[in-house]
């Protein structure tokens, strides 16, 4: 059965399509998440916010410019990530989780002065990253994480495909600027 015929079954409300969907996209869907919130458990939680939401407005979902349902699944998924870091910064208390202290694993082939200079390197990355605006972040995301198409992030974004190589070349010389003098350092 194709993804149309299941997104139909949903409509009518056939849990069976519900699960189908749902264990075709969960781990992409989780994936996802994770890039935005960076925690398992948060992700998680995302994840199924992001299903929730879907699974309740699977009504609104139409098929524009030969969209995938996986599109507009991810849009609702960055919509509850972005919702989600926006009310945890609103958060006074800050927990850290023992996964958030292991995040980075070491490959066993490197040198301990290897492994701390990428370390290093990975958390000037992310912090040069979580200075983009939320709007840049979700294009660098899925410009460079998902290796989406101009075309692709533009139906995403609902704007242009000149805009989005505006806002890559705008984002590239802020991340270039910002990084540019520590990695000089090396």
């Amino acid at each position: 059965m194709d993804e149309n015929q299941v997104i139909s079954l949903a409509r009518e409300g056939h849990p069976g399509a519900f699960r189908q969907l749902y264990d075709t996209h969960k781990e992409g869907l989780y994936r996802l998440a994770y890039r935005y919130v960076g925690t398992r458990s948060d992700a998680e939680d995302v994840m199924q916010d992001s299903f929730i939401k879907a699974f309740k407005n699977i009504d609104s979902f139409k098929r524009k410019n030969d969209a995938a349902f996986s599109s507009w699944l991810n849009r609702i998924c960055i919509n509850c990530a972005l919702d989600f870091i926006r009310k945890k910064r609103r958060q006074v208390t800050r927990f850290i989780h023992v996964e958030d202290m292991t995040k980075e694993p070491v490959s066993t082939e490197q040198s301990p002065e290897q492994a701390v200079q990428n370390q290093q390197t990975w958390k000037l990355m992310t912090q040069a990253i979580q200075t983009l605006t939320p709007k840049q972040q979700i294009i660098f995301d899925l410009r460079y994480g998902q290796h989406r198409p101009v075309k692709d992030i533009a139906a995403y974004m609902n704007c242009s495909e000149s805009s989005i190589k505006t806002h890559l070349f705008r984002m590239m010389s802020k991340l270039r600027q910002q990084l540019e003098p520590l990695l000089e350092e090396r």
